[in-house]
């Protein structure tokens, strides 16, 4: 991590630090002190309280000053993020979910990040993913510098956490703040929408940010159906020379580029995604033929049958390796099911071009 920064009151332009939140009273204090015990010192603190029955009033009041405290009737955490950045006076804006809690130099360093790239208009950190003790549990480092590598991984569900950003806010008053129709996918949708506009996105590859996973964190339940306009209309809108960039350059590129298509269509149908995945496979189509055909009402049945045949096929391997070995390691056993997983990657693939004849996107 980089030792603290050192700057003149000129290079540091206000932070508006914005946490929203509702009944998180037992992980809220330490959100909040997190954000106040940054070394990075010209920011406010919003906390914008959405109609709490618990009690989070009474930790908020024992901040005093330190805090500006927001509240509304219960509308969701897009709404109160879209309150506290209509309250914000920050140049850059921090968001910070109410069970986050930022590691030291999260803000110093994204701020020197956006100081020395006036062409990145946001920034996200890696993290650490804690359980509801706040014990690590595992550490993401998620490196896509080249814009046309963040984009491709945008498409195959990459998804930035709200807590590791720094932002400017111009680029929000332009694009538009949070969707509040949506229940879910609300940060991916903007974060598309910020991309759309043209703006940049930057990487830090340090640890500045704690993401909280237990039993009552929601976002990481998945609304297919958001989910799948968002990724369909990214894949429509994005250029074959935006997301693959030099490649398109090099001898044979029709076969790589149309292949990752393929791959994409193939993996969104899986997840339930059609919208996307069908449009994955129209992208593939427009680079060349395909006897592939991607149309729910024909791969209903093979969507189906292919968790049952992986069911079957994974026991069978426990079974086989029980009576083989029985005192076979975990990471073997875990090996016996990643190759399950590219084997039946590879039969869905060839079923796709074999058994299904005719280049139709229905």
């Amino acid at each position: 991590m980089d030792k603290p920064l050192k700057m003149s009151s000129s290079d540091k332009p206000l932070v508006s630090i914005i946490i929203p939140t509702y009944n998180r009273a037992r992980y809220l204090r330490q959100s909040i002190e997190s954000a106040l015990s940054q070394d990075y010192t010209n920011f406010e603190l919003i906390v914008v309280d959405n109609g709490s029955t618990d009690n989070t009033p009474e930790i908020l009041a024992s901040f005093g000053n330190k805090i500006k405290c927001l509240k509304e009737e219960k509308r969701g955490t897009s709404a109160s993020r879209n309150k506290g950045l209509r309250a914000a006076q920050g140049e850059f804006i921090a968001f910070l979910d109410d069970d986050d809690f930022y590691l030291p130099g999260k803000i110093s360093i994204s701020v020197k990040k956006m100081l020395e790239d006036r062409s990145v208009s946001l920034v996200y950190t890696d993290y650490i993913r804690v359980d509801s003790e706040g014990h690590q549990t595992k550490t993401i480092r998620n490196n896509h510098s080249q814009s046309e590598k963040f984009l491709w991984a945008f498409l195959k569900g990459f998804g930035i956490l709200p807590s590791t950003t720094l932002l400017r806010k111009e680029c929000l008053e332009r694009s538009g703040y949070f969707d509040e129709t949506l229940q879910y996918a609300t940060d991916s949708d903007l974060w598309f929408r910020l991309l759309i506009a043209g703006y940049c996105f930057g990487h830090i590859p340090e640890l500045l940010t704690a993401y909280r996973w237990h039993p009552g964190n929601h976002s990481h339940t998945d609304d297919n159906v958001n989910l799948d306009k968002i990724y369909s209309a990214a894949i429509k809108y994005f250029t074959v020379p935006e997301l693959f960039g030099d490649l398109i350059k090099k001898k044979g590129w029709k076969k790589r580029v149309k292949k990752e298509y393929d791959k994409l269509a193939d993996k969104n149908y899986f997840r339930n995604l059609p919208l996307s995945a069908r449009a994955a496979a129209k992208k593939s189509l427009e680079i060349g033929h395909s006897r592939a055909l991607f149309s729910p009402a024909s791969l209903t049945n093979a969507r189906q049958i292919f968790p049952v045949l992986y069911s079957i096929a994974e026991t069978a391997v426990k079974l086989s390796l029980a009576i083989i070995n029985p005192k076979l390691t975990r990471q073997s056993a875990n090996s016996y099911r990643e190759k399950i997983n590219t084997l039946f990657f590879k039969l869905r693939y060839k079923l796709f071009k074999i058994f299904l004849p005719d280049a139709v996107i229905e």
